[in-house]
Formats: C-alpha cells, structure tokens, sequence
C-alpha cells in the first residue's frame, strides 16, 4: 500500500505530464503560454497536484472511489491554471476529465456503495448546475458560460 509521502511524490511527478497535456489542447487552438506563465506552471502544478492528492489521501485513505476523486482534481487543477493565463475553460480538457472521472466515480461506487452516495453526488451537482446558471442569466457579469460549465 502507497504512504501519504508516496502519493504526495505521485502527484507532484505528474504535474509535468498535465502541464504537456494543456499546451497542446490549447496549441489546438491556436493559444500558447506566456514565458513568465511557463515558468510559473513548471513549479505550479506539480506543486499543486502534489499536495492535492496528499491532502485528499489523508483524508479519505484508500477508497474505490478515491481515484475518481484525484482525477477530478487533476483536471479541475488544469482548467483553473488555464482560466486563469487565457480567460478560457477548454472543452477538449473539460469533457475528457468530466468522461473519465465520472466513469470512475461510477465503478468506484459500484464496487463500494458505502464509499459513495451517488444520488446525493448527482443531486448537488444539478442543484450547482442551476444556482450558478441562475447567476450567469441574472446578467450580473460575475460569471461567464465557462465557468458555469465548469
């Protein structure tokens, strides 16, 4: 069985592998990164993920649906990086991540009903769906159709 330090190290060495991932979907259309953004996400999302996933081992252990929990924050970890450089939530990282974690977190619960509620999962994430929706029409302008997506 992996220690906390052994997911923490895991985390942190994927970092690179999602940093490559996010250039290239967003090499496809047509945005690169900035030097002083590139630099900054070098350390960034290793650093990121590292202690991400630590903090959601310590906290959970081993569950069969603890992996669908550190591939949501892996891709949550990139939009936000990606948000933040472009202003822009790329639905060719959003829809992947959204496919697989779901997929997981379905097998996870399958596998081990205690460890889920996957009624309750649903149910917060249409009542999230709608609230932010409700901000988004309100035309306050704090929220754009990407970030309600996300």
């Amino acid at each position: 069985m992996i220690e906390g330090g052994g997911v923490l190290l895991a985390g942190a060495a994927l970092g690179p592998a999602v940093n490559v991932w996010v250039t290239r979907q967003l090499a496809r259309r047509g945005l690169g990164r900035s030097p002083a953004w590139r630099s900054a996400i070098r350390w960034m999302l290793p650093a990121v993920l590292g202690v991400g996933w630590a903090a959601m081992w310590s906290t959970m252990g081993w569950t069969a649906v603890l992996p669908a929990h550190l591939a949501w924050f892996t891709v949550t970890s990139a939009l936000v990086v990606t948000d933040l450089e472009h202003k822009f939530i790329p639905n060719s990282i959003l829809y992947p991540g959204t496919a697989v974690t779901a997929t997981l977190l379905s097998v996870g619960a399958f596998v081990d009903p205690a460890s889920g509620r996957m009624g309750t999962a649903v149910a917060g994430a249409v009542v999230s769906l709608v609230g932010m929706g409700l901000l988004e029409v309100s035309g306050m302008g704090a929220l754009g159709l990407g970030d309600v997506k996300l």
